[in-house]
């Protein structure tokens, strides 16, 4: 094997083929392993509790709220990243949050479990075409809050 399939393999196995366990059956990545390999692949990424007293800045992003324990993401977009945050805690705090799944996950968990971290910043003009890239990139529909 060369050094450039060395590069493109899993477990030993093509990444280009799906992986397969001792069955033979396809082996189906468990819920969050999107985001955890973009975060170890992202060491600088500033994660913080989403409950920190900390004031957000006021900036026009893409962002991820997630839960430390399942690793499932949230994707949003915000003009307002201070505003929208608070927005998020208070429907959490006061179980009214729009999404059923995260609302649940933090009754669960508590506020220790809810982290926020930027993906992007944007210009307002092409913020929904890259939050729906994002949230494609993630799966966050079908495997996560979204």
């Amino acid at each position: 094997m060369n050094n450039l399939e060395k590069d493109y393999t899993l477990n030993g196995q093509s990444a280009a083929k799906p992986l397969l366990n001792e069955e033979g059956s396809e082996i189906i990545p468990r819920k969050g392993s999107r985001l955890e390999e973009f975060l170890a692949e992202k060491p600088n990424i500033i994660i913080e509790n989403l409950f920190t007293k900390k004031k957000y800045e006021n900036i026009s992003c893409i962002y991820c709220i997630f839960s430390k324990s399942k690793m499932i993401p949230y994707i949003g977009s915000t003009n307002n990243l201070h505003k929208r945050c608070q927005k998020h805690r208070d429907g959490l705090k006061h179980n009214y949050h729009f999404s059923k799944y995260l609302q649940r996950v933090f009754n669960k968990y508590t506020f220790r479990d809810v982290f926020i971290f930027v993906l992007e910043t944007v210009d307002l003009e092409n913020i929904s075409k890259r939050e729906f890239y994002w949230i494609n990139y993630f799966d966050s529909v079908n495997n996560g809050f979204n």
